[in-house]
């Protein structure tokens, strides 16, 4: 039998995460988000300046928009323990052609030799590079989905550990990981979400066990 998050629920996970300093807001407030939407109407939230935004326009179940609020709480969390560290490990490595952008215009300039080399390095910069550093941090974020389906459900689907992984491998996230190596990773966090379940710890990442204290246990 499924459980249903309440709205109840939610709130005492907002009022949890403003204490840790991490506030929800709507992602029609921000005028650079309004300016995502447009490209991606359908995103339901995002971690933006370590807090995290929900798109109105896009309904959710109690019991998903309890799971996004958690997922993208996750990656302000990191994001707020080291920055500089999260930037890099999420945008790497096609940030760097931000650099080669750089090069390109002084080679343009002042060296036709540079020109060429930063024209390929922005080219190559550009492409769909594995990227385990974003890999990781979207593996901790999605650890949450499948929590809360384990602790509404007792049970983790494998479609749902699939549809995971597919995303992960497509250009949702700029195909930042092979298919087999995200399934094989996601099927992982699920036993350990079963494990941790069982011993009711989650040191891995310790607001797992207080969302779950929230909603109560099974």
């Amino acid at each position: 039998m499924k459980k249903t998050i309440s709205r109840k629920h939610i709130n005492a996970l907002l009022d949890l995460l403003e204490d840790q300093g991490i506030y929800v807001r709507a992602m029609q407030d921000s005028l650079f988000l309004r300016l995502l939407l447009i490209r991606k109407p359908n995103l339901a939230a995002v971690s933006f300046l370590g807090n995290i935004h929900i798109n109105d326009n896009c309904p959710l179940s109690t019991n998903s928009l309890f799971a996004t609020i958690l997922h993208e709480a996750i990656h302000a969390k990191d994001r707020k323990k080291n920055p500089l560290k999260y930037f890099f490990s999420y945008f790497s490595p096609q940030i760097y052609i931000t650099i080669a952008a750089i090069l390109l215009g002084l080679g343009a300039m002042f060296l036709p030799a540079l020109f060429l080399v930063s024209l390929t390095l922005f080219a190559v910069l550009g492409l769909p590079w594995i990227s385990k550093g974003r890999f990781y941090l979207e593996e901790r974020g999605h650890t949450a989905n499948l929590a809360v389906e384990y602790w509404t459900t007792s049970k983790i689907s494998d479609k749902h550990i699939k549809d995971i992984a597919r995303k992960m491998s497509s250009k949702t996230y700029w195909f930042m990981m092979t298919y087999s190596y995200s399934l094989s990773k996601m099927r992982a966090r699920a036993e350990q979400i079963k494990t941790a379940e069982t011993y009711k710890k989650y040191h891995w990442i310790p607001i797992l066990k207080e969302a779950q204290q929230l909603i109560g246990e099974r």
